[in-house]
């Protein structure tokens, strides 16, 4: 993540209790960041080397899945470069007027849909594989639960 979202969720879930805040706070977390001087929560390193570089190495070296959480600079850079195989979203029942790009990309890039979620509070969640070339609309997805 980079510097902003380590911001928030570092503020929202460092001082957390539970079994899922207790998986979030152990977790290794990974902040990009030049400017950051210190991370407080547990288990933190900041990287300031060059982020396709590091997470390159990290994908080499990391026993499991990545997660990359935001949609700032980091992610652009590493969606750019090829370096995201999945992209999750999820869509709020909320509207709010204005907001921020979520993907900033010069050339199109075609995602497939592999799984799509309702939830009973009207939210969905939505997984696209990123790298796939696209087929007809729905085609190879899972059906929406």
């Amino acid at each position: 993540m980079g510097r902003n979202t380590y911001g928030l969720l570092s503020r929202d879930w460092a001082s957390q209790t539970g079994e899922f805040a207790g998986a979030i706070n152990r977790v290794r977390k990974y902040i990009f960041s030049s400017t950051l001087e210190q991370a407080n929560w547990n288990n933190s390193p900041i990287l300031r080397g060059d982020v396709v570089r590091e997470v390159s190495k990290l994908k080499e070296e990391v026993d499991g899945e990545l997660a990359l959480y935001g949609h700032g600079l980091p992610s652009q850079t590493l969606l750019k470069n090829g370096l995201i195989d999945e992209i999750r979203v999820s869509i709020f029942p909320l509207l709010l007027g204005s907001g921020k790009l979520l993907f900033r990309q010069d050339e199109k890039r075609p995602l497939r849909l592999i799984e799509s979620i309702s939830l009973p509070t009207g939210a969905a969640a939505l997984r696209y594989d990123s790298k796939a070339q696209c087929k007809k609309p729905g085609t190879n997805a899972r059906p929406s639960r």
